[in-house]
């Protein structure tokens, strides 16, 4: 698609008139544009929350991973007791980093998520808006039409 329209566009659009009316061609030319952009903002709007979702599963996995390290972390703790001092801080140091890299790998994939989840947010807003704004449109012109053909009629 190689254009997205804006609320400004529809309000702005001037429809030619024909012996009738409007041209039917060119109102029809013209919904059909709007239609497009709206399933663009659809579209758009799934992705993301199949974005939303794939970061909810990697959140899962990162849990795991953070419980397979504290399960890990308990187990060298009980075996480090027989092991020499030398092997007890290495072991140690080894744990803190990993456990430090999943807590901030978990903080990222979080805020991620709350990004993703405010941006779906203020799209289905910009829908909402956008939506109200074209039946506004749509009912603006349909009491234009009534009062031309009250005119005509009388």
């Amino acid at each position: 698609m190689n254009e997205v329209l804006s609320a400004l566009d529809v309000i702005n659009k001037d429809f030619k008139r024909s012996l009738r009316g409007y041209d039917p061609a060119e109102v029809d030319d013209f919904l059909d544009l709007v239609a497009e952009s709206l399933h663009f903002y659809a579209e758009k709007c799934h992705e993301q929350e199949r974005r939303i979702g794939q970061l909810e599963r990697q959140l899962e996995d990162y849990r795991n991973l953070r419980d397979s390290l504290q399960e890990a972390l308990l187990m060298a703790q009980q075996s480090a007791d027989d092991k020499v001092e030398a092997a007890k801080r290495e072991a140690e140091a080894i744990v803190s980093e990993a456990r430090a890299k999943s807590e901030k790998m978990l903080e990222e994939t979080s805020q991620l998520l709350n990004q993703y989840k405010m941006e779906i947010e203020r799209m289905k807003k910009l829908k909402v808006a956008f939506v109200a704004e074209f039946k506004s449109i749509i009912n603006k012109y349909a009491e234009m039409i009534e009062a031309e053909m009250s005119d005509v009629e009388g």
